[in-house]
């Protein structure tokens, strides 16, 4: 339940407290975070060492992996503030998508598209513009545990005008695409 009330108090505060100010308290939190979560940091460590091909021992290794931390509280900034977000806002129906003519094509085949693409920072901004685009978007997510965690993530995603299908359910990625969707992974 503290989780909730976590995202919910953060949700809110995503309001009044510039953000600026909340990216340097996710960096606090983070810094916070990298001494006492011992395992998360050494997964950290682990996975980067092998990224950047050098020792879990390596000054940069760690230095890299510390930012990683920082980054990810960032996101979870973000993601807070996302709640805020109105979908119908036009800056978001204004951005860009380099290649949309790919997508609009392979839907014109009526099997439906999948979009794969790296993201950096918040995928939510994303999936937005890409319901303002295309009559019913979907988007594979992760499921969050405790379940009333996943529950208030999935409602929030869902409330911006796209829905989201479990990254552990093939047979249901695979009924959406039948139905002529844009599903990004």
């Amino acid at each position: 339940m503290w989780l909730f009330l976590v995202i919910k108090v953060g949700a809110w505060s995503s309001r009044v407290i510039p953000l600026s100010v909340r990216y340097r308290m996710a960096a606090v939190i983070a810094d916070f975070l990298w001494i006492i979560w011992a395992s998360k940091r050494r997964n950290c460590i682990e996975n980067l060492s092998v990224v950047l091909g050098k020792k879990a021992t390596d000054s940069e290794v760690r230095r890299v992996a510390r930012r990683a931390f920082h980054q990810f509280g960032k996101g979870i900034v973000d993601f807070l503030g996302f709640t805020n977000i109105d979908p119908d806002d036009p800056l978001l129906s204004s951005i860009p998508i380099d290649g949309w003519e790919h997508i609009e094509a392979g839907l014109k085949r009526g099997k439906g598209v999948i979009l794969a693409s790296a993201h950096f920072g918040s995928m939510d901004l994303g999936g937005i513009t890409l319901a303002n685009r295309v009559e019913g978007f979907y988007a594979v997510a992760d499921v969050f545990y405790p379940p009333y965690v996943d529950r208030l993530i999935r409602r929030t995603r869902e409330s911006k005008g796209y829905r989201l299908i479990p990254a552990t359910s093939a047979r249901r990625i695979i009924r959406t695409l039948q139905t002529n969707t844009l599903v990004g992974v």
